[in-house]
């Protein structure tokens, strides 16, 4: 794995991590990392998935990093389940509603358990299994 930083203008760094490139060699025709040389010649699957991603994103405004990657790896893991389940041939169902039926099957064992759980008070219980 590689991780590289590069800084073409002042106010803007691109940070990359590959695991295909092993040593940071310099394109010589460009003057940059062949990182970024080979990104920028394949960049059109990550602009589709970047504008998927837009459309539906679980992301929030925060300051803490680990979860600006982790609500983009939640994005990018529902576009591609979505893509995997339109590809098995299955009816084809429009992203929104995939995603509000993949939260829904993710979660209902949880529930399910949870209304079983005795240290949480009865009335929350009742009003769960209700849907109340």
């Amino acid at each position: 794995m590689t991780l590289i930083s590069h800084v073409q203008k002042k106010s803007k760094a691109v940070c990359l991590v590959s695991s295909m490139h092993h040593c940071e060699s310099i394109d010589e025709s460009t003057g940059k990392p062949e990182i970024i040389a080979y990104y920028n010649s394949t960049k059109g699957g990550v602009d589709e998935i970047d504008k998927k991603c837009s459309i539906y994103t679980c992301s929030r405004r925060t300051r803490r990093w680990p979860m600006v990657i982790f609500y983009r790896m939640l994005d990018i893991s529902t576009v591609n389940a979505h893509v995997l389940y339109q590809a098995d041939g299955a009816n084809m169902i429009e992203r929104g509603n995939f995603i509000k039926i993949l939260a829904r099957n993710t979660v209902l064992l949880h529930m399910k358990r949870r209304v079983y759980n005795t240290h949480i008070p009865r009335d929350i219980r009742i009003n769960a299994y209700f849907g109340l």
